[in-house]
């Protein structure tokens, strides 16, 4: 588990590197992937900008979401890279309430990708 404040200094981090990012979500039924960089930043929002700035989605940063390190094999519909430096989880909780089922919905969650920039690890001189 990673604190709000501790992945906000993260994405600081990321948008100060102007870091790679691939951002790979589900919300309700639609499926998402968009890489690009962190356009702007708030502690109440960030924005991932494509390349060509015409595409971007943003992340509501609220006091409710929950942040994990995962794996990249974690990342649902999501071709295996080997230029993945590391994968942070951002959790949205439930938002409507439900009698505790035998199985627990699932929670949507949209995965923050960071990308060697140089290309696949080790497969380009630098």
């Amino acid at each position: 588990m990673i604190t709000p404040q501790e992945a906000f200094l993260l994405f600081e981090g990321w948008r100060s590197a102007n870091a790679l990012l691939v951002c790979v979500g589900r919300a309700f039924d639609a499926d998402f992937v968009l890489e690009g960089t962190i356009g702007s930043l708030s502690e109440g929002e960030m924005t991932i900008l494509s390349p060509d700035k015409k595409g971007m989605v943003t992340l509501r940063l609220g006091a409710d979401l929950e942040f994990e390190y995962r794996d990249p094999r974690d990342v649902p519909a999501f071709t295996a890279r080997e230029d993945v430096l590391s994968v942070i989880a951002v959790i949205s909780p439930l938002r409507v309430p439900v009698p505790p089922p035998i199985f627990p919905p699932k929670r949507e969650m949209t995965f923050l990708l960071e990308l060697d920039a140089r290309g696949i690890r080790g497969s380009k001189e630098t």
